[in-house]
Order: structure tokens, then C-alpha cells, then sequence
């Protein structure tokens, strides 16, 4: 209850007025993914004529006010496959979570990413906010048809 004086015509306070204030703290529930390595919004990866790997960094941001532990998962929707349905092999994409500052990494680092959902990370018991960066590597086989193998990452968090 806030409590107001209220002055009279001589500057005394006549009468006290109670209000109720009521104050709303919207939740935040949060996930942002961004790329670190340039400014597009798909992870791009090719090999080069040695067949080396390349590397792709992305920052994953989570925001919460809840108070109650969450977890993420993260996976590709299918195999990564060109357009006209010839697919890579399961393992040729990698990934490994950088170690956060809360919470725990739920991958190996250099396990293949998962078709579907995997879990990768759990918070502290806090629910607290955390930014952490997923590394993903390429390793193309060297007898992969040409062309552009495409798929989609996706993210989901489940709260406990």
C-alpha cells in the first residue's frame, strides 16, 4: 500500500490516502542463436580440395526469470541432403559445446549431430541465464557428390 499525504489549503497534511499498487513482472523465456563467424543466418560449410574440415561457431543466448531449471536440445530437422535427395552420412557434421560458466554441457565434444532432438545443455538448479557458443565442424567425405547439401538446425528448450 503506498501511502500519499495529501496537503490542505495551509500546507498541512489533512488525511493519509492508501492505494494499492500492484507491480507485473513479465517472465522472459528466451533462446537467441547467432552465428560468430559473419553475419549470415545459415551455418555454411564446403571442403576444399585437400578435403579439409571447416568450423562454424554460433552463440546461443537464453534468458529467463523463471527460477527453474530448463534444458536444451538441438538437432538437424533430416540429413543434410541436395535437392535432389541424395543425403550425407549422419556423422558428417560435428559438434561440441564450449564449456559455459553455469549450467553443464550435455554432448561430447565431436559426437555427430543428431537427426532429430538431442539434448546439449542443462542449467543450475537457478534457471539462470547463460550464453555459451556450440562449435559445429564439417568433415565432407571425399566422394560426396557435388552441390549444396542443405538442412535446418533446430532448437527447443524444456523447462523442469
Amino acid at each position: 500500500v503506498l501511502r500519499l499525504g495529501l496537503r490542505g489549503l495551509g500546507g498541512v497534511s489533512s488525511e493519509d490516502l492508501a492505494l494499492p499498487v500492484d507491480v507485473e513482472v513479465a517472465e522472459v523465456f528466451t533462446l537467441s542463436v547467432s552465428p560468430l563467424d559473419d553475419s549470415s543466418t545459415a551455418l555454411h560449410f564446403s571442403r576444399d580440395a585437400q578435403g579439409a574440415t571447416s568450423e562454424r561457431r554460433l552463440r546461443v543466448d537464453i534468458r529467463s526469470n523463471l527460477r527453474r531449471p530448463y534444458q536444451v536440445a538441438a538437432g538437424l530437422g533430416h540429413p543434410l541432403a541436395l535437392e535432389s535427395g541424395e543425403t550425407l552420412p549422419a556423422d558428417t557434421l560435428r559438434w561440441a559445446l564450449e564449456p559455459p560458466e553455469q549450467g553443464s554441457a550435455l554432448i561430447n565434444p565431436g559426437s555427430p549431430v543428431a537427426v532429430d532432438y538431442q539434448p546439449i545443455y542443462r542449467s543450475d538448479e537457478r534457471g539462470s541465464p547463460v550464453s555459451f557458443v556450440l562449435v559445429c565442424r564439417s568433415a565432407i567425405p571425399q566422394d560426396a557428390k557435388a552441390g549444396v547439401y542443405s538442412g535446418q538446425m533446430r532448437f527447443t528448450i524444456t523447462m523442469f
